[in-house]
């Protein structure tokens, strides 16, 4: 992003809200009221995307990559133990045991999952922390802020970027065992973090205390704020065998008992926590929200243990690496694109040295000849010696090294998921020494989006055109046509690309 900008977009349930960041600041705010309309009403998302353009233009906004920050209303957050296994069996696992805490298919919902090693009774387990969002719901988010001009590079639930937002104001340490507790116009929220990792979030409904005149009422309300605390609590302490010590209350609703309440009648040490400490000078309805889209903005800033990132296209995991769960799978495309690219290194490795061997063999055949004519006049040999010579120096000439291996390995590797070539052509531009080639290349490229096909082709020429190591060979990358075709009932973009 430029200038180091980066931009976050909360889609609340009445308003968006958009922060645009510089360093760990808000620089931009903006809050958009969503206008009327119902969610599966392709009409209203087109009014939708015309409404956010123009937010963007008016507010200036010079970021176009944003982190989504997802409503807790959309997220399913689960916790389950699973026997110990090899790393590889991790997902099928996964896939067998969440069945029985979700009441609907695994293929409605973008997934994500960090598993935590355990032992119980001297028996290892795997605890998963498994985060979801409805499919339908997230690609409708994504195509909207894609339409409008906006590169969602990231999403993640709203809960985990308030969480991002107070460690990047450092009013929590990053490996500490808490609870944050977010106090809205009418829900409650706590969050229960260990070493870094959200393990567990609780929501319920409050009820505000009437006129304190109504003390039974009021009595009421603050036994069922704190049964709903204590209840939280225990469960966490159960499940994990650890007891929470401290809270931290955010609450733009300065008067509200609630951190009191907490720390009074449980034993728990409160901190409150003002958003405007984060927002600065906002209406109270928004604060939150702004909460959450600077939080999500400042997610490449502030890194957490654990990343619950719903905008990777599979189900992540299968493996660990620096604390991380990372899913191979998901880095297919690199391992298909370096297999292609060895067996072209080794081919044109294979060719050089055939070559090599050959233009060696001719040489000394041409010395063999020279000695059949050592009685022969003086000026005789000299001019059988420099013709000989002038042939001589074009066999020197034939390269035994080539320039084209990073052409060979740069092009290939800008591909995207879903693009694939189908011809390369290479030839050179210049004498035999030039390090200027021409390549023609033909390709296919699939999404379920057609207009995304089109994108991605451009893209991948622009890619090229940028890659630092193919600069000193090409000064033009272009798009000579392309045009959609149907293989197998799937439509595609066929496109043909040169670069010289």
């Amino acid at each position: 992003m430029a200038s180091g900008k980066k931009l976050g977009f909360f889609w609340g349930d009445q308003k968006f809200y958009l922060v645009e960041t510089s360093g760990n600041l808000p620089a931009r705010v903006i809050v958009i009221p969503l206008p009327p309309g119902e969610q599966d009403d392709p009409q209203a998302d087109i009014h939708l995307i015309a409404f956010i353009q123009k937010s963007i233009r008016d507010g200036h906004i010079s970021t176009n990559q944003v982190n989504l920050s997802v409503s807790a209303a959309e997220v399913i957050i689960r916790s389950f133990i699973i026997p110990s296994m090899p790393l590889s069996e991790i997902s099928a696992g996964i896939e067998f045991e969440i069945k029985k805490y979700l009441p609907f298919s695994l293929k409605d919902l973008s997934y994500v999952y960090h598993p935590i090693m355990i032992t119980e009774n001297r028996v290892k387990k795997i605890r998963i922390i498994f985060v979801a969002v409805r499919r339908t719901s997230l690609e409708r988010y994504t195509r909207i802020l894609e339409q409008a001009g906006l590169d969602v590079v990231f999403s993640e639930p709203a809960p985990l970027s308030v969480v991002r937002a107070l460690l990047a104001k450092k009013v929590m340490p990053a490996e500490h065992r808490t609870a944050v507790m977010q106090i809205e116009a009418n829900t409650a929220r706590i969050v229960f973090i260990f070493e870094g990792v959200v393990t567990f979030i609780h929501e319920f409904r409050l009820k505000h205390a009437p006129d304190p005149a109504q003390s039974d009422d009021a009595k009421a309300i603050k036994n069922r704020f704190l049964g709903e605390v204590r209840n939280a609590l225990e469960f966490y302490t159960r499940e994990y065998s650890q007891k929470i010590t401290h809270m931290e209350v955010l609450s733009a609703y300065t008067e509200n008992p609630y951190g009191q309440w907490i720390q009074e009648d449980l034993g728990i040490a409160v901190k409150s926590v003002e958003p405007v400490t984060i927002t600065g000078t906002q209406p109270v309805d928004d604060q939150m929200g702004i909460v959450s889209a600077f939080g999500v903005a400042m997610a490449n800033d502030v890194k957490m243990k654990a990343v619950f990132n719903f905008s990777r296209k599979q189900a992540k995991s299968g493996a660990f690496f620096m604390g991380q769960a990372i899913d191979i799978r998901e880095y297919m495309h690199v391992v298909k694109t370096a297999v292609v690219c060895a067996i072209v290194l080794v081919a044109a490795f294979v060719l050089l040295q055939v070559n090599s061997t050959g233009t060696k063999k001719k040489v000394e055949d041409l010395k063999a000849q020279q000695s059949l004519y050592s009685d022969q006049a003086a000026e005789d040999i000299q001019g059988k010696i420099d013709h000989n010579h002038a042939i001589l120096k074009k066999y020197k000439d034939i390269p035994f090294k080539s320039e084209v291996l990073p052409v060979l390995v740069y092009i290939p590797s800008q591909l995207q998921q879903g693009v694939w070539f189908d011809n390369f052509n290479i030839k050179r531009s210049g004498p035999a020494v030039s390090d200027h080639w021409i390549v023609d290349v033909t390709g296919y490229i699939y999404n379920p989006d057609t207009n995304q096909e089109i994108r991605l082709v451009n893209e991948l020429a622009g890619r090229i055109k940028k890659e630092k190591h193919l600069a000193k060979y090409f000064t033009n990358v272009n798009l000579m046509g392309w045009q959609l075709r149907e293989i197998d009932k799937y439509t595609v973009v066929t496109f043909t690309l040169n670069c010289s």
